[in-house]
């Protein structure tokens, strides 16, 4: 559960967060790549400037450019 975590300007390159809570999460800035976020929640969340390659979405389909 990572409900309103605060990751702004994180590495997250290869982060595993298969069906976590990341409601109301701020990613601004973070890494994504390869990161894999199938089935997870993302209400609110926050992914405006985020880099995305062969990040998978909560549909389960890797990306090259953000899906928020």
């Amino acid at each position: 559960n990572l409900n309103n975590a605060f990751l702004y300007t994180a590495d997250l390159t290869d982060a595993w967060m298969v069906s976590a809570n990341l409601t109301g999460a701020n990613f601004r800035y973070a890494d994504l790549t390869d990161a894999d976020f199938t089935s997870a929640t993302v209400t609110n969340a926050d992914f405006r400037d985020t880099t995305w390659s062969n990040t998978i979405w909560t549909d389960g389909v890797a990306y090259d450019t953000n899906q928020t």
